[in-house]
């Protein structure tokens, strides 16, 4: 005797179901298993994770670092380490695990989805980090050109920048006026300097109204100047560049007018001797104004981070 055609249809429908849910469970539990090892990833600043590469190699951990993204280019990196006048030292390139959209907030999917390019966000992720590859390749990235790779595989933290430190962040230790800092050796530690800044579109000078006799010394912002460095203060230093500009006030006649726009200003970065044999114009400084305008050809201000700024006094 055969039963009800209806007790029937239900009987294989929960036989069909049992291997489906067995295998929802399996994977559930997988995914806490993994949110948990996530969770216990060690915390490491990402200058000591950049440096001392090799030692984090294959090793899932967690990093707070500024991301950018740009054509050709997925990156995370620290204004902490970051190297004048470089492309790609100091930077690692970042992909992203196919787990990412299951371990990541959908808030922070948003920001990261519909960030600009070259504008930087302040992120901590977790994931496994790479410095050594097994297929006789030594790079990452695009054309191979990072020495480590970062496989996201969740994000704790994304917000705009201006807030920025380092995991732990280090605070100088003294500041000092511009002419007290040029007789310090280069390279010397993180500093903090008090300076008027002058600035022409991409060029900028730093001066110290206390001892005239000194040179202009040239100043270079680090491409994530703006991680650590408040809105309002950078946008200040945005509106004096558009300001300033060149002009020829007689037709006819060979000579350039300067029009630089100032702003006394504390930095915070280190002093370093030009990466360049002394060739002022490959920081977008004219040569022809080294005598005139009474720059000095030897060192160069690295800027981390703009800590306030202020109207120069006429």
């Amino acid at each position: 005797m055969f039963p009800n055609k209806a007790w029937l249809s239900i009987a294989v429908a929960c036989v069909l179901l049992l291997p489906s849910l067995a295998l929802a469970s399996g994977k559930s539990t997988d995914l806490a298993q993994l949110k948990e090892q996530l969770r216990s990833a060690p915390t490491v600043e990402y200058c000591e994770l950049w440096r001392h590469s090799e030692m984090y190699d294959g090793r899932i951990v967690r990093v707070r670092a500024v991301y950018m993204t740009d054509f050709e280019a997925s990156t995370i990196a620290s204004p902490a380490c970051d190297i004048p006048i470089s492309s790609f030292v100091g930077q690692t390139w970042v992909d992203y695990d196919p787990i990412f959209d299951k371990l990541t907030q959908r808030k922070w999917r948003k920001k990261l989805e519909h960030m600009k390019w070259r504008t930087g966000l302040d992120s901590v992720f977790v994931g496994r980090f790479e410095s050594t590859r097994h297929d006789r390749i030594h790079g990452f990235g695009h054309m191979d050109m990072y020495t480590s790779h970062l496989v996201v595989m969740s994000a704790e933290q994304v917000q705009s920048l201006g807030k920025f430190s380092a995991l732990p962040g280090a605070v100088p230790e003294k500041q000092l006026t511009l002419c007290e800092a040029l007789k310090l050796d280069p390279d010397d530690p993180v500093i903090r300097v008090t300076a008027t800044l002058d600035v022409l579109k991409e060029t900028s000078l730093l001066r110290n109204r206390d001892c005239p006799e000194q040179n202009y010394t040239p100043a270079e912002f680090s491409t994530y100047w703006r991680a650590s460095t408040r809105p309002d203060t950078a946008k200040a230093i945005d509106r004096k560049r558009e300001k300033s500009g060149t002009r020829w006030p007689e037709r006819g006649i060979s000579l350039v007018e300067l029009r630089f726009e100032s702003l006394d200003v504390v930095l915070e970065g280190f002093l370093t001797t030009y990466p360049f044999d002394n060739d002022p114009g490959k920081l977008g400084i004219d040569p022809n104004s080294i005598s005139a305008l009474r720059i000095n050809p030897e060192m160069v201000f690295f800027v981390q981070c703009v800590i306030s700024v202020q109207k120069t006094p006429k």
